[in-house]
């Protein structure tokens, strides 16, 4: 889809699955009418061969964006008579997110205890776009990559195992990714304990700048330099068929989700900047 400031593609497959247990989300939040949208953007990837995959990720979905709906627009908007133009602080888009996590978190944790769906949970990655700013989180592997000026980097990190012992330096990112345990996730929705340093990512987006949101099905056996390549292409269909197609070359059998926003509004007024905060 593009229109004069937005241009994205979404797709979802169910590939070589019995079903699809991913969703995914596109909306816009006004806080008022004097302001310009926020851009809500969010995948979630049931746990695969769990129960009710598809059901768990759809209600995470549905649950982060009533959060945000009511921190963002109704509680700023009800009775409040200022006309004012200015977008959300920084300060208020991560509480926001912050809050709509655990507020998530605790809702999949409900329906899975009062459906007695043993071994249930799902992933979420989230970006919310305020002008020439992403901010991003995420739980579990599902990731978001930033593509600016012919430069790729993931921005999230993936909760599972292999990437717990990257991080304590047990292993190198090169072993991480061959590691038997970059399946087993450490976080997700619907786990006991939300991460204790959830991180939260402030993303400075140039004019052209690129958004990949996706589950695993699509990035986990493409490597960066890979995904570099192909989010090249000026086309988004092209990059879109590309993904998918070239993981499946690769073997790849799960459901395949993924969002590509290009940024067509105002540049950041400084250098591109990757902030990554814990929370």
């Amino acid at each position: 889809m593009k229109t004069t400031n937005i241009e994205y593609i979404s797709r979802s497959e169910t590939n070589k699955r019995p079903q699809n247990e991913d969703s995914f989300i596109i909306c816009q939040l006004t806080p008022n009418p004097n302001q310009n949208p926020l851009t809500l953007l969010a995948i979630s990837d049931g746990i695969g061969g769990y129960e009710h995959g598809e059901d768990i990720s759809r209600e995470a979905l549905k649950k982060i964006s009533l959060s945000l709906f009511e921190t963002l627009v109704f509680e700023p908007s009800i009775n409040n008579q200022e006309k004012s133009t200015k977008p959300p602080t920084k300060e208020t888009l991560t509480t926001a997110i912050k809050e709509g996590i655990a507020q998530t978190n605790a809702h999949i944790k409900r329906i899975i205890k009062n459906n007695s769906w043993h071994k249930s949970g799902a992933t979420l990655a989230v970006a919310l776009i305020s002008g020439p700013r992403a901010i991003i989180s995420n739980l579990g592997d599902s990731p978001i990559y930033h593509y600016s000026r012919q430069k790729i980097r993931q921005i999230t990190d993936n909760h599972t195992l292999a990437s717990a012992l990257r991080r304590g330096g047990i292993i190198t990112s090169e072993m991480a990714a061959h590691h038997e345990g970059k399946n087993m996730l450490e976080f997700y929705l619907g786990c006991d304990n939300l991460p204790p340093d959830l991180s939260i990512h402030y993303v400075s987006l140039y004019r052209e700048d690129l958004l990949l949101l996706c589950s695993d099905g699509v990035s986990i056996n493409l490597k960066e330099k890979e995904l570099k390549y192909i989010l090249a292409e000026a086309d988004l269909n092209t990059i879109s068929e590309k993904l998918i197609s070239q993981s499946r070359q690769v073997g790849e059998t799960d459901n395949q989700t993924l969002i590509v926003w290009r940024h067509l509004g105002e540049s950041a007024d400084n250098e591109t900047v990757i902030q990554s905060i814990k929370r």
